[in-house]
Parts: C-alpha cells; structure tokens; sequence
C-alpha cells in the first residue's frame, strides 16, 4: 500500500483496557455528572464526561478497537463516522498512560521515553531545590488517633474557632503596634535556629491536619515524608484518595485541613504572646503566629502554586485538572486570534471561560518569576551557584517555548492551511525580539520623594529645659524681627531668683541694723550685697531672654504642638520654625533613578502632593548634588515615619547613597496649598534609553548588589 496509513488503519486490530489501578469516582460538577480518574502512579487527576467514560470502559482487552467500536455504534453511543475521533480519543488516554496496551510499537514507544527524559533533566535543577522522601505509613496512627481529634472536625467546634478567631484577631489588632515592633527582629542570625525548628514542626502539624482530615471523611492515607525545599525539612502527606468523595465540601475540608490545624497553634500562640512579656516563650510565640497565619496563608493558599490553594479553587470550580485546562484555553485563544482556529471550550460559561483565561496567564508568567526568585535567594547565599542556575534555567525555558513555538507554527498540522502566516509570525517572533532590545524606549517616569519646605528657615531651639507658657504664633502667621513668639517659664530659675533676692534683702537689713557699730562685719555684708546683687541681675536677665522673638521677616510654617503647651520642653527642643522665601521641595533619589532620569538644573518637573488629594504643581530644579551619602536626614522619608526607605533606627544610614534634589515653585502658584514638612512625589521624565540597555544595567547592578551583600 502506498500513502500513509490513518490512524483507524494502524489501530485498528490493537487491544487495549483501562489500568486496573486507576482510582474512579463519580462527581458532580456544576449540575453535571462526571467521572474523576485518579493515577496513583504520577498522582494526576483526569476529568471524563459520562459520554467519554462509557467509550473508556468498553476497551477491553479481549476485543480489538475495530471491534469495540462496531459495538459502540450498535449501542448508538457513537456514529459511523466517529470512527477517526474514536480512535484519537483511544490515542489521548494512552499519551495520558491511562491504558495498558500490549502491542509493541518501538518508534513511538522510544519517542515517548526519550521525551520523558528529556523532561526529567530539564527538571534536574528544580529537583535540587525541592524532593520528597518518603518516611512512614502514617494511615494504622490516624485511625487510632480519630477518636481523641473527631471533635475537631464538629460544628459545635467549628463555631468555637470562629469565635476564638475573631479574639485571637482583636488581640494582635489592639496591639498592633507591639506586634509589628516584634516582626523587625524576627530573622535577626539569633532567632534563626528557633525560627527554623518552630517552621518544621508547624509544617508537620500542618500535613497531620490534612491526614485527619481525610481519614475523618473515611479517606485512606498511605504516605507521609519529609519534603526538602531549598534545604529546608518540611513535611508531605498523601491525601489524594479525598479524590474519591463524592462530595465536594468533604474535598475542600481537606484541602484546608492543613491550615486549620497550623491556625489552632496560632490562637494559641497570640494568648501566650499577650500574657508573657519578653523572652524566649514570647519570641516562639510570636514566631508562631508569624509563620502559622501570614506565611502560611500567603503561601499555602496560592492557587498559582500546586498546593492547597489550587485544589481547593479546583474543587470549588469543579475542574480536578484546572492547570491544565487553563494553560489550554490560553493556546486555544492564541491559535484563534493568530490563525482563526475555533475557539476552546465554547460550552462553558461565560464566567468560567474568563477564569481559565485569567489563571493560565498568571500561571505562565507565575512559573517564569518564581524560577528567578528562587534562583535569587540562591544567588544571596551562593553567588556564582545561583547566577549560573539562574542562566541555565532562563535560557532553557526561552529556548523550550521559541523551539516548541516554531515547531508548531513550521510543521503542526493544525494550521497547514495558514502555513504561510505562521511562518511570517515565527520570522516576527525571532526578529521582533532583538528589535525591541536594540530599538524600543523604556516607558514611564522616574520617581523621588521629598518634603515641603522653606527657601530659608529658623528653627528655634531651647537652650535649656524649661515649660511653654504661652505660645503666640500659629503656622502661617507672618513675623516680624523683634516680634515676640513664645514665652516661657523656668521654675527653678524663678525659685532661685526669689531666694537671691529674699538674701539680698536680708543682707541689706543687717548692714542698717550694724550701722558704724561694727566696721569689719560692716564690710563682710556690703561684699555679700555686692555678689547677691550680681546673681539677682543674671537670674533677671535670663529670665528676660525667656520670651522669644524672631529675627527675620518670614512666615511661621511650624509650631509646637498645642499638648506640649504648659508642659516641660527638654534643652535643645525645637518650639517654632519661621520661614521666608519661596517654597522649595527637597527631595531625595537613588543612584539608579537619577541614572535613568538624568535631570538638568533649570530642568521643568512635575510634583504631586497626595496630602492634597494629588494635586499637581510644576517647579523647577534648582540644585542637585554632586555626591550621595547614605546619611537620610528627613525621618519623615524612611520607615520610622511610615515612608519606603529603609534605614538603621540609630544611625539613619541607609544601605545605598541618595542624591539631594532641590525643587522650586513660583510662590504665588504655591503659597495657597503648600505647609512645611508636606510629602511631595516629584516625576522626571525618563531619557531616552533602549529595553536592551536599560535591562543590561538591572543586570549589572543586581550582580554588584550581590556581591556588595
């Protein structure tokens, strides 16, 4: 015969069935019945119609597929000419390995184990980071151990953790600012070891609460691990026979068996944390709470990551194999909108179509980010391990989906019919690439942060501890030189001037009293008269510099606050600050922004006040200078003033240099809106600079960082 052969002619006389220990169940999945295939082999799920089941189970193996499908159409399960669908149908469930086949073909037998091969390698580097071991049968222990935790799995109990829930919350809320303080030290080197041993034990309470909850629904778990991520021991259960109930909350109460359990450790933990104060217990504690709420809700609860986030969302949406039917969807709307291909999955709802759409799309680009997340934390601890793990994962992922992209856009059979299209898309994806590297601008605006203040400025300071008595500016009152700002009141001095001059007086009575009687005592007082008179014109004249005048025109633009009137001030405290002249931002960048905005002096800028709802003023930079210091000067900016940089909270030194920028406004545009100390986001538009170039520097400068670190 010449020709090649249909896929019916070659199938035909073969044999198949299903594996015999595939785990089937039945479901109902949006109103509709369908049935769950569960391989306990690779651990995946399938979904399968009714209508795909009943051609699953009539292969036998006692009877050829021409011979089935004879049946299937005397049954009316099928139609004469479903014959080539029939047997790509037969063609898909075993690519899946769900059949057992006993006929031997050699080509495409050795195709399919090179290709897993070459799958297995390409994982090589992701299994260093992350491998399981299995360690004990741990299903004998929770059958035992059911009757002592059953009541866990109670409503009555159920509505006690919500309440509990809802205290444990309140707690940490109430004292909020207690906790945060806590979470600065958390990964201090000391708190290391405690912090990964309380890890490990809550990952194991964690993979017990999934255990117990599939036994609690009659479910049989056969394995329990250890799980080594990034060296890390953690713990792993298997829990997949909860794919056999029928029912889909039993499902998810499985799925978040897990962080149930861990949440139990955390409402025990914030009790212990509120009632201890510091030290080892109260350290663990808050460690607890950290690790058992926050990171293992961020973590767990990802549905982007195959854990109990994403069976949860599948079991919720009723699509066992929602990764999958996601990423397909996606490739099914490329292949439409590219080559006009029928558009995927059509009979499900609207809503679910754009589900499928969103998550295979975040899931792709989830895949790529965590792989260079992951190789960075490497890179933080061993630099050239992580950076050459880093190359080689990144260049053989670009090159996985360029090969894969133009194997089917040359070769695939799907789109013979628009082949001279697909090989004018392959040309644009491998030239379109370097093009923008080497062409294309980098968008956007480069950022930096200031405040509000005055073109001169007089702070006024306390040159000793004394109390505010009557303040009397307010911000925004124009001054004068001479005009008097605050007066104070020094108790000590007013008490030691009314004892020098209480003696003064005194003195002065004995010497009349003494008269010309006694000429040697005479002279022993009017000394005496002399000094006092002295300390009383000191004490009167500091007490006459405690009324405050200002000594320039100008505005009063700060003010002490009106709780610290009446009150003790420390020395050196500021009272009032009097400004004049325009108003100026000073604002503060990095060395990276000012390379990609590189701004001119005398340069137009946009800045924008969120103070004021966002509104929008242009000035002009006036001054930049020609060096940075790690030394930030304006707390209001850093971390201790609820701004983004970070800094030491006793030496102010941040771990890279900031460049100062000064920013002038037009006063009469200004002066309506403006107040001293205001925070200011200033934009500067970007230079021209092509991705390529713009992507080498980010390169270089994370490769310095980690050396520098």
């Amino acid at each position: 015969m010449t020709g090649q052969q249909s896929v019916a002619d070659r199938l035909k006389d073969v044999r198949v069935e299903a594996r015999g220990d595939l785990d089937i169940s039945r479901h109902v999945f949006m109103e509709e019945p369908a049935y769950i295939l569960r391989d306990p082999v690779s651990f995946q799920s399938h979904r399968f119609s009714v209508e795909d089941y009943r051609i699953l189970s009539a292969l036998r193996g006692d009877h050829t597929l021409s011979e089935v499908f004879q049946t299937l159409v005397a049954s009316g399960e099928l139609g004469g000419d479903d014959e080539e669908l029939f047997y790509e149908f037969v063609l898909s469930l075993q690519r899946l390995g769900l059949l057992t086949a006993p006929y031997t073909d050699g080509g495409s037998l050795y195709k399919r184990h090179m290709s897993k091969l070459r799958a297995k390698q390409k994982s090589l580097p992701m299994q260093l980071l992350s491998f399981k071991v299995s360690l004990v049968n741990p299903d004998r222990f929770l059958k035992r151990a059911m009757p002592y935790v059953r009541f866990l799995f109670s409503r009555t109990f159920f509505a006690f953790w919500l309440v509990m829930v809802g205290i444990a919350a309140s707690i940490v809320w109430n004292r909020g600012a207690a906790f945060s303080d806590s979470l600065s030290g958390i990964l201090a080197a000391s708190n290391l070891p405690i912090l990964w041993a309380t890890l490990v034990c809550l990952k194991v309470l964690h993979e017990f609460g999934h255990g117990f909850a599939c036994k609690y629904y009659g479910g049989h778990v056969p394995d329990m691990g250890a799980l080594f991520m990034m060296g890390t021991p953690c713990a792993y259960v298997d829990a997949s026979s909860s794919w056999s109930f029928s029912r889909r909350w039993p499902r998810v109460v499985v799925g978040l068996g897990g962080m149930y359990f861990e949440s139990l450790a955390a409402i025990t933990a914030v009790f212990v944390w509120a009632s201890t104060g510091p030290g080892i217990v109260n350290s663990v504690a808050h460690q607890v709470i950290v690790l058992s709420s926050i990171v293992t809700i961020g973590f767990n609860i990802n549905p982007l990551m195959r854990y109990d986030g994403y069976y949860i969302l599948g079991d919720l949406l009723g699509l066992p194999n929602l990764r999958q039917m996601a990423i397909k969807r996606v490739q099914g709307l490329a292949k439409h909108y590219l080559f006009g291909l029928p558009k995927p999955n059509n009979e499900m709802s609207w809503s679910l179509r754009v589900i499928l759409t969103v998550f295979g799309s975040l899931a792709s680009l989830y895949k790529i980010s965590i792989t260079i997340g992951l190789c960075t934390v490497i890179a933080l601890k061993l630099y050239w391990v992580g950076l050459i793990m880093g190359a080689f994962m990144m260049g053989t992922t670009l090159f996985g989906l360029l090969s894969k992209a133009c194997k089917y856009l040359w070769f695939s059979k799907e789109i013979a019919h628009r082949r001279p299209y697909a090989i004018a898309y392959s040309v644009v994806l491998l030239a379109a690439g370097p093009a923008i590297l080497l062409v294309a601008p980098v968008p956007g605006q480069v950022e930096a942060v200031g405040l509000v203040a005055s073109e001169q400025e007089q702070i006024v300071r306390l040159e000793t501890g004394v109390t505010v008595d009557a303040l009397w500016v307010s911000p925004g009152d124009s001054v004068q030189p001479g005009m008097r700002l605050v007066s104070l009141v020094n108790d000590e001095l007013t008490d030691s001037l009314r004892l020098k001059e209480s003696e003064l007086g005194k003195a002065r009575m004995e010497l009349r009293a003494i008269g010309k009687n006694d000429p040697v005592e005479a002279t022993k007082l009017r000394c005496q008269i002399e000094y006092l008179s002295e300390q009383v014109a000191d004490a009167q004249a500091q007490l006459a510099e405690l009324e405050v005048s200002a000594v320039q025109t100008g505005r009063i633009v700060q003010s002490v606050p009106v709780q610290v009137r009446n009150a003790y001030v420390p020395a050196g405290e500021p009272i009032c600050t009097v400004g004049a002249g325009k108003w100026q931002v000073r604002a503060i960048v990095n060395a990276s922004d000012l390379a990609d905005s590189r701004p001119n002096i005398g340069q137009t800028v946009e800045c924008k006040f969120p103070a004021m709802a966002g509104r929008t003023i242009a000035g002009r930079l006036v001054k930049l200078s020609p060096s940075g210091s790690n030394l930030v000067e304006m707390p209001a900016l850093t971390q201790l003033g609820g701004g983004a940089i970070a800094v030491d909270p006793t030496t102010m030194m941040a771990q890279e240099p900031f460049f100062e920028l000064l920013i002038e406004f037009d006063e009469q545009q200004a002066t309506d809106f403006l107040a001293h100390g205001m925070v200011a986001n200033v934009r500067f538009q970007r230079g021209y600079e092509s991705v390529g170039w713009f992507l080498y520097r980010q390169v270089l400068r994370f490769k310095n960082n980690l050396m520098l670190g």
